[in-house]
């Protein structure tokens, strides 16, 4: 399998102003990410909150790899496994 890559950088969200349309999540000078609100139910607030977990995403994996990673090395010494590795690895599995 090949190995995933994702935008480098650190990802920050922009609040939309007046002249646009959509929330950004921003990488350096690249607009990652446009987030929209819609008439079908997500209002300007709800996007602009999607948008801040959405420019978390890079962080919060890398913290739930490590996480993952101290909860399995401690986990390994006693004969009952923690269940949330399974579940933490299978999650990032799916990334």
């Amino acid at each position: 399998m090949a190995k995933k890559e994702f935008t480098k950088g650190k990802w920050i969200a922009e609040r939309k102003n007046k002249d646009q349309t959509c929330h950004l999540v921003k990488t350096g000078d690249r607009y990652t990410v446009h987030i929209y609100e819609s008439n079908f139910g997500i209002c300007e607030e709800e996007s602009w909150e999607n948008a801040k977990l959405i420019a978390k995403a890079p962080e919060l994996l890398k913290m739930l790899k490590k996480v993952t990673d101290e909860l399995e090395y401690y986990a390994g010494n006693t004969i009952l496994k923690n269940p949330l590795i399974e579940k933490s690895r299978n999650l990032i599995k799916t990334i």
